[in-house]
């Protein structure tokens, strides 16, 4: 009886080695893998920073240019243009104004103007 348990512990021994050389490749190829998705993941971060750098700059670009169109649009609003046209029609009747207000000064200007004799210094 004696041989045999010595056998059982030979095969225990065995089949305990078998298990941890097992438990052994497993655990190296699951550090393997992990190493490959590990690195799989670094490589989804850096793509996905980079795509959050271009959608900030393409938000940064349709901001400056939805600020750009609320200008245009607020000076081609007709309530601006009609205040403008006003103004142009205000300043087009003083002009009229005064040209005709310079035309009567020339015309004053232009006529004959009496003798003033120069004054004596004492």
């Amino acid at each position: 009886m004696n041989t045999m348990e010595g056998t059982i512990d030979i095969r225990l021994v065995a089949t305990l080695a078998g298990i941890l050389v097992s438990v052994a490749t497993a655990a190296a190829i699951a550090r393997q893998q992990i190493k490959v998705i590990e690195d799989a993941v670094k490589d989804m971060e850096q793509r996905l920073r980079g795509m959050d750098r271009r959608m900030d700059q393409a938000e940064s670009g349709v901001s400056v240019h939805e600020q750009r169109v609320q200008v245009l649009s607020s000076m081609l609003s007709p309530e601006t243009q009609e205040r403008r046209h006003k103004e142009i029609a205000n300043l087009q009747a003083r002009i009229g104004a005064n040209e005709k207000d310079l035309l009567q000064l020339k015309l004053l200007h232009n006529s004959e103007h009496p003798y003033i004799p120069k004054p004596t210094l004492p």
